[in-house]
């Protein structure tokens, strides 16, 4: 009985680990994937900023291709103050979605004075849904000292409802 409870255990850990790593690589698997477009410009980046770096995992379409883009100071120095980063990732057809980290401590959203409609992320983190039209939909939350933000888009003639727990789901699978 041990034996079994042992490896059952054993079994048990080795999943967790591999999942674990699986979700922590989001974002070395992009720069493998796509080494002249985001590993050129990631590897780019200060380190502190490539240790902030965040990608998900989980997309409410199959996502076709994706892409890094960054804002900074100066414009369009990968080398200088970072004020923000971004994949975005389409499914090829009419759906974009936008997975945004902004880098200055300091960002703050403004709200219009109106008590936010908010919804919570797998671990417990509370973020603020900022549009959920028929085209658009929009959440953004803070962690670890950072804000994040993902939005997807899709075009007026998509077939295709996508819904907040969809880009709910895509927030709780960023990864580094």
């Amino acid at each position: 009985m041990p034996k079994k409870i042992l490896m059952i255990t054993s079994l048990f850990f080795l999943l967790l680990l591999t999942a674990c790593n699986e979700e922590t690589r989001a974002v070395e698997k992009l720069k493998e994937e796509n080494p002249r477009d985001i590993k050129k410009v990631a590897e780019a980046f200060p380190k502190d900023v490539q240790k902030e770096l965040e990608a998900p995992t989980k997309f409410p379409f199959k996502s076709k291709n994706a892409d890094l883009t960054f804002a900074s100071e100066p414009a369009g120095d990968p080398k200088g103050k970072i004020i923000m980063t971004e994949f975005i990732f389409g499914n090829g057809v009419d759906s974009v979605l936008h997975a945004t980290t902004y880098h200055n401590k300091n960002t703050s959203f403004d709200s219009d004075g109106k008590k936010p409609k908010t919804v919570k992320l797998k671990d417990g983190t509370k973020a603020t849904i900022v549009n959920n039209s028929k085209t658009s939909k929009v959440i953004r939350w803070k962690k670890d000292g950072l804000y994040h933000s993902i939005m997807l888009i899709k075009s007026p003639k998509s077939k295709k409802e996508y819904s907040i727990k969809d880009i709910v789901k895509t927030a709780d699978s960023m990864h580094h």
